[in-house]
């Protein structure tokens, strides 16, 4: 997620109010997503039906792989504020 386009609104309520005029691969939740899609596109370029399946597996890699690493980033902050007895990642 762009920050700085998050930033550019004064509260949630009237940044989702923006956004719900824009397509989600425009808005800063999609966007992500949809330029993994694009990168997959230029790795395999063509409309033969191996071309897509090759295209579609690797977009939905890439997808995971960024949900990984966006929870990975994001694990830290939730920790800082758990108590001593809760079960960590080691």
């Amino acid at each position: 997620m762009a920050a700085d386009e998050v930033r550019k609104y004064p509260s949630q309520d009237a940044l989702a109010q923006a956004e719900t005029n824009k397509p989600f691969s425009e808005t800063p939740f999609g966007k992500p997503y949809n330029l993994l899609d694009l990168q997959a596109a230029e790795c395999h370029p063509g409309n033969k039906p191996k071309e897509i399946e090759a295209r579609e597996i690797l977009a939905r890699k890439l997808a995971a792989e960024f949900h990984v690493l966006k929870r990975f980033f994001c694990k830290p902050m939730r920790l800082s504020w758990m108590g001593p007895g809760v079960k960590r990642w080691r």
